[in-house]
């Protein structure tokens, strides 16, 4: 192994406590991460220098008392992946913010909310005001300099980019500007030459203007005639320079940060010398350095994964500071089970330990010669067994991480190795693959074996296939398997003769705990393959997006394997024959969103805890087989009906609870609470809640939800809200998604109830804020709900009577909770809508109904996610797929809305009759939104939908009704390129198959039709239950209405996807 430069990383014993750390959250993630980052930027606020702001892998942080504890900036508003902030020099609390995405934002209230100002099509890499006229602000973007005189209102390019990652002002004279190039302006920005060097970086001595540094890379060069003519005697000894900062409190000091972990240097005589400053630095990679002002001697280190440290003494020594952050670049974890203990390596800032499932932490670096962790793993039998890479050096801890020691004396000199991996047959032994640096030893790959854990390794005598990789073990058979660069290699034990097995190059492998032949693995590009006859041969399994770990839970229900994905988090309990995505990547806004790594905790297999890379945060999640209706009532004037369908091949056991609004089980004699619920293969149950629960539901106002638990993917279901005359009937689907950010799009002030259920084990607090038709923020406000309670309240109870129409109400909570919104009369007007995931989006859409009909009005609701505005282009299609009316450009604010319910804006006639689809193409912004029918006086019937995005190649309605008087309505839309094969089959309440057929569908085209014109055989038989289920062999989009044919009323039935 390579020697490493011995600057011995003192053992931290202080612990930090992570504010707002929570339980796990079910069926989403939590932030767990340890007090670390990786900073990017630090501003003070210059009215209030305790007042802070710092970036951390493009996400907001602020302190309030000089960095001694930190909370994150997570609003609704509050810009994705945000690349440089500046704050005004004049006003406490105002921001302005440029984000990777383009655009820059404004903060008035110190970063709780934001506005959109403009620049939306450039990344922002550098934002500026002023520093005597806050008016006049400054954005280096990827391609031209651009300035404003109007507060952000209006943008001019004044100059192309030349280079430049920066600005700086002469603080003498501010007119004045540098832009790393190297430009010059000496209007304030308005007109810009270029002068002397080519330095993208530039910093003004603050107490002799004239004198610059500028610098690149390792490039660095001095100006003392402000910056006409460059020298490059300045020459620090340093190999790569990060950030350089010039002291204001010592006209002679400045301080370089370094790339690649050669730390922090200070000089004291202009830079003729240089000395290491990195007393109490526990990373090396310096990235941002300032001054606290106001404050002579004290600076803030930013560092690259090990967040902040803190200097009262000019540099001469440094204190970490990082309560409160959580955005540690984790790289390996192990997981104990025990007691709660869970330990993570980090990019830069070594190893932490957690022994309360993430709740506090600490950092157990003693014995580390650097803090740079690869990898790590832990002995599944003996957890105080830690094995970790840090670089290309193996390191052990017998202790559970309290001290570590290096491996290399063991292994021959120049031997780099791999991670080891544990025989799960053999306690003790371990197995690893090394090869030799050139000239140090044979040109091959070997195999070493200890069997006392790392006291002693000892290599086997044959080398390995070419390339080898790491090596995996079959618990069955114990079967080695050798991942390398040239294919999948076996050996059988004990001998070592390695035979190809498959040309696949897979980055991992994993075993069904319990059927030997099956294995799956994950590719070098990030494909899912599976095998059944123990890696003989594979099949490619598509999940959407690239895939990047895997891991198996052994509950007592059965095996479960886990595919950390682009998409997010998906699970299989049928060993990888179907799978479900349970939960997206936490902030999908980010654009890194392939990477990482998740663990199962073997104590709690629906514990999954996720590493994420670069992106930062170490999140856990608690997945609960459970479907969640919000929205449980019994009173008078209306009652909620429940149906269960089983769509699977086994008998399902499931347990039905219905909470009140204090998350408290409705208990009553004549209630029985929870019920046990027994589907056979096939078999739908649908009931009145009294009759699920008991007459006692009846005799008393009931408002609270419904939990389902033991729903495997194969369990559907939905809710009805109706009256006892059926002049009132809605119907909302059952789901098993959670999310901290959500949606209502469709309001009324009086007549729609908002509601939110918690089903986590704490109480989560909730932050809502309605938001004009453009997007800009009207008011903001706070409650909080119980654990497993639920929060009832109509728009006008929130936020009262300012609400309008054209409004939308966001959402974000700090625990995954489940939304619904519900719009009533009380009489016969009802529409009923699952609140949309505010993380789910796309730019492509499509709305499988839009009727044009004097007695239906169709309106399409369409919400921008991001907070720049986007322009949408919409156009509608008749059935064959041909376009219809002419395409629709719609401009969209920030986070703002549009309403279509104007069919001659699509160019489609009003006055006639038309039945087809839409499609709805966003290039620049995320979308989202909805679908709605009602009468066009709004007051007799209505429905609403979610918009489709992407498509399924199974599908379930888990209602219909046909009957002389009612009817259900199905639309199938293929939204792909290839021709789809469809099987549609209808089912009667006990399973039996009551018709079947088989239909094809062209790319683009539709078929929309009564139930009775797709099976003309059921003209006549009366059906007020069952399901149907559309499978297909391409994606497609659907749903379903029912109804009366006199339209007393109007009910959606939503798709629920099984694949």
């Amino acid at each position: 192994m390579h020697s490493v430069r011995l600057v011995f990383v003192l053992s931290l014993a202080l612990v930090w406590l992570v504010p707002t750390i929570a339980n796990a959250g079910v069926n989403n993630w939590t932030n767990i991460s340890p007090p670390a980052g990786d900073v990017e930027q630090i501003v003070f606020d210059p009215v209030a220098p305790q007042v802070v702001y710092a970036i951390l892998s493009g996400r907001l942080y602020t302190s309030g008392d000089g960095g001694q504890n930190w909370r994150p900036l997570e609003s609704l508003s509050t810009p994705q992946n945000i690349r440089t902030i500046a704050a005004d020099p004049s006003k406490s609390g105002t921001l302005y913010a440029g984000s990777m995405e383009g655009g820059i934002t404004r903060s008035t209230d110190a970063g709780v909310t934001w506005r959109f100002l403009g620049l939306s099509t450039e990344t922002v890499i550098f934002v500026a005001v002023h520093p005597e006229k806050p008016r006049m602000l400054y954005a280096v973007g990827s391609s031209h300099i651009h300035r404003s005189t109007d507060q952000g209102m209006s943008w001019r390019a004044v100059s192309e980019r030349g280079g430049a990652e920066m600005l700086a002002f002469n603080p003498a004279n501010p007119s004045v500007i540098y832009a790393g190039g190297f430009l010059k302006s000496t209007d304030e920005g308005a007109t810009w030459h270029r002068i002397g060097s080519g330095y993208s970086y530039v910093a003004v001595h603050p107490q002799r203007p004239g004198l610059l540094v500028g610098w690149a890379d390792r490039a660095v060069g001095t100006s003392t005639d402000e910056g006409y003519s460059w020298t490059d005697h300045f020459a620090p000894v340093v190999p790569w320079i990060r950030t350089l900062v010039w002291s204001v409190s010592d006209a002679n000091s400045l301080y370089i940060g370094t790339f690649y972990y050669d730390g922090l240097y200070r000089s004291t005589d202009l830079g003729e010398t240089w000395a290491p400053s990195n007393g109490g630095l526990t990373s090396y990679d310096v990235s941002y350095l300032v001054e606290q002002p106001g404050n002579p001697g004290r600076i803030f280190a930013g560092t690259g994964g090990s967040g902040f440290f803190i200097s009262d003494d000019s540099g001469a020594t440094w204190t970490p500071s990082n309560k409160g952050i959580r955005q540690a670049w984790v790289t390996g974890l192990a997981v104990n089970g025990e007691n709660g203990t869970v330990c993570v390596g980090t990019s830069t800032a070594g190893f932490f330990r957690s022994s309360d499932f993430g709740q506090t932490w600490q950092q157990i670096n003693q014995g580390l010669p650097m803090t740079r962790v690869r990898e790590m793993t832990i002995d599944p039998l003996n957890p105080d067994v830690l094995f970790a890479l840090l670089d290309d050096d193996l390191y052990r801890s017998t202790n559970g991480g309290d001290r570590w020691e290096a491996q290399a004396p063991l292994f021959d000199q120049g031997l780099t190795v791999l991670l080891p991996v544990p025989d799960p047959q053999k306690p003790g032994r371990w197995y690893v693959t090394g090869h030799y640096s050139v000239g140090e030893g044979p040109d091959d790959h070997f195999l070493f074996v200890t069997n006392d854990r790392g006291e002693k390794w000892q290599r086997t005598s044959e080398p390995l296939p070419a390339g080898a990789g790491p090596l995996a073990i079959s618990p069955h058979d114990g079967r080695r398997y050798l991942l390398s660069s040239e294919g999948l290699f076996v050996a059988q034990s004990p001998f070592f003769q390695w035979r190809l097995s498959s040309p696949l190059v897979l980055t991992n492998l994993v075993f069904d705990p319990v059927d030997a032949k099956k294995i799956f693995g994950v590719s070098e590009s990030g494909e899912l393959w599976g095998s059944i006859d123990r890696g003989g041969t594979w099949s490619r399994i598509e999940l959407g997006g690239g895939i990047s770990d895997l891991a198996y839970s052994n509950s007592t229900s059965g095996p479960a394997l886990y595919a950390l994905g682009e998409e997010g988090l998906h699970h299989s309990d049928d060993s990888g024959s179907t799978w479900r995505l349970i939960a997206r990547w936490p902030g999908s806004g980010s654009p890194y969103r392939f990477g990482g790594s998740i663990e199962v905790d073997p104590s709690r297999p629906d514990r999954v805890y996720a590493a994420l890379g670069y992106n930062g945060g170490f999140f856990v999640l608690e997945h609960a087989a459970s479907l969640f209706i919000p929205r449980l009532v019994s009173n008078p004037k209306e009652t909620t009906g429940l149906a269960l369908s089983n769509r699977g091949d086994r008998e399902a056991t499931l347990s039905v609870i219905a909470y009140d609004q204090s998350g408290n089980p409705i208990k009553e004699s004549t209630i029985t609470n929870p019920i046990q619920v027994t589907l056979k293969p096939g078999e739908q149950q649908a009931m009145l809640a009294s009759d699920w629960f008991g007459a006692g539901l009846q005799s008393r106002d009931v408002d609270g939800w419904i939990r389902i638990d033991g729903a495997s993917r194969t369990i559907t279901g939905f809710a009805s809200a109706l009256s006892a005359d059926l002049e009132l009937l809605e119907t909302v689907p059952a789901s098993h998604l959670t999310s901290q950010t959500w949606l209502f799009p469709e309001i009324d002030s009086k007549r729609t109830e908002l509601r939110l259920a918690n089903p986590g084990a704490e109480t989560t607090s909730v932050i809502f804020e309605l938001r004009d038709e453009q997007g800009g923020l009207k008011q903001r406000t706070s409650r909080s709900i119980p654990s497993g309670g639920v929060l009832s309240a109509t728009a006008e109870m929130l936020f009262g009577s300012e609400v309008l129409a054209e409004d939308s109400i966001w959402v974000e909570s700090d625990q995954p909770v489940m939304g619904l919104e519900y719009e009533t009369d009380g009489k016969s007007y009802a529409k009923a809508l699952l609140s949309l995931d505010a993380d789910q989006a796309a730019g492509a859409l499509v709305v499988p109904q839009y009727a044009v009909r004097e007695d239906v009005l169709t309106s399409v609701t369409l919400v921008n996610l991001d907070p720049v505005p986007g322009t949408v282009y919409v156009r509608v299609y008749g059935d064959d797929g041909v376009p219809a009316g002419r395409e629709r450009q719609v401009t969209i604010g920030a986070r703002g809305k549009a309403r279509i319910n104007d069919p001659g804006f699509l160019g489609i006639d009003p006055a006639q009759p038309f039945s087809g689809y839409m499609k709805i193409l966003s290039p620049n912004v995320r979308v989202t939104g909805t679908v709605s029918f009602a009468d066009p006086s709004q007051q007799h019937y209505a429905a609403a939908l979610p918009l489709v995005h992407g498509g399924a190649t199974e599908l379930v309605f888990s209602h219909l009704v046909s009957t002389t008087d009612s009817f259900t309505g199905v639309a199938i839309l293929n939204t792909g390129i290839e021709e789809a094969a469809l099987t549609m089959s209808v089912y009667r309440p006990d399973g039996e198959l009551l018709a079947e057929k088989q239909l094809r569908l062209q790319p683009g085209t539709r078929r929309s039709s009564l139930l009775v014109d797709y099976f003309p055989e059921l003209v006549g038989t009366t059906l007020s239950a069952g399901t149907i289920q559309i499978t297909s062999d391409r994606d497609i989009a659907a749903f379903a209405l029912f109804g009366r044919n006199d339209l007393r009323f109007l009910s959606t039935i939503a798709a629920q996807v099984l694949r």
